[in-house]
């Protein structure tokens, strides 16, 4: 409570500093800008306290998985995703494979790009 405290005379500070010239102005608008300094936070706070939320994890509704997780197996990789096979096997089988293909198709520059990156690390 005591940072709300704290911020609300801070907003009120800053809102006096920058309305402090405007005051001394003369002539009939001078305040319009006042009351646009002073009126925009009151009417932000009061569609914030509205819409939004000081906790919004307390409120948050808990989510429904998506339509490929639900329709999937438990254990089942998304389409796309790489098998469990795949994940599991080591970086040094996967460029040693790497390397025998490029052994049979030595014209392939990406593949020497990549092989030299795994194998700098």
């Amino acid at each position: 409570m005591t940072f709300w405290i704290l911020a609300g005379l801070l907003a009120i500070l800053a809102l006096a500093i920058v309305a402090w010239p405007m005051l001394r102005s003369t002539g009939k608008a001078r305040w319009l800008p006042v009351a646009v300094l002073v009126l925009l936070p009151v009417a932000a706070f009061l569609i914030y306290r509205q819409v939004g939320s000081f906790s919004p994890a307390a409120q948050m509704p808990p989510q429904a998985p998506s339509d490929v997780a639900a329709s999937m197996p438990a254990g089942a990789m998304p389409p796309g995703h790489p098998s469990t096979d795949v994940m599991n096997m080591d970086l040094n089988k996967l460029a040693d494979q790497l390397a025998e293909k490029l052994r049979s198709k030595p014209d392939n520059p990406e593949g020497w790009a990549l092989l030299a990156r795994t194998t700098s690390n």
